[in-house]
């Protein structure tokens, strides 16, 4: 019975977590019925890094809503630069379905933001021979 209720849980979870991560749930869900340790059956973690909306909007000096407006525009949700993950809900007990963005995705939004004038444009980096000015940082 806690098999088939671990196994139909995983099953739901299929079309809405990327196939990596629903192999690592199976997993776990084999690691609690056998009792033993399985780690070396789950998938590495896919390369790079990966932020959530509020993440980018921190990073790029914007609003976690204005992020969420570019990447529905830009349609990114889902795509080949989008991972789903089940997250528990920080105010309750249920459980939800996040999404994370890697750096290409990351670049596509900021390059949005800044062509809607909604973030601003990254500072020119220092040079050797910039001099450093009174209130002036670079």
């Amino acid at each position: 019975m806690v098999a088939s209720a671990l196994t139909g849980m995983v099953d739901r979870l299929e079309g809405r977590v990327a196939p990596d991560v629903l192999d690592a749930y199976r997993v776990v869900a084999a690691e609690g019925l056998t009792g033993l340790q399985l780690g070396a059956l789950k998938p590495s973690a896919p390369e790079g890094r990966w932020r959530s909306p509020t993440e980018i909007a921190g990073d790029l000096g914007t609003s976690a809503a204005m992020v969420g407006r570019v990447i529905t525009a830009l349609e990114l949700k889902g795509g080949e630069h989008a991972r789903s993950i089940i997250n528990k809900s920080p105010h309750s007990d249920r459980t939800m379905e996040s999404w994370l963005y890697d750096d290409e995705a990351t670049e596509l939004i900021r390059a949005e933001l800044e062509r809607r004038g909604k973030v601003p444009a990254l500072p020119a980096p220092k040079t050797p021979d910039t001099p450093d000015l009174p209130g002036i940082t670079h």
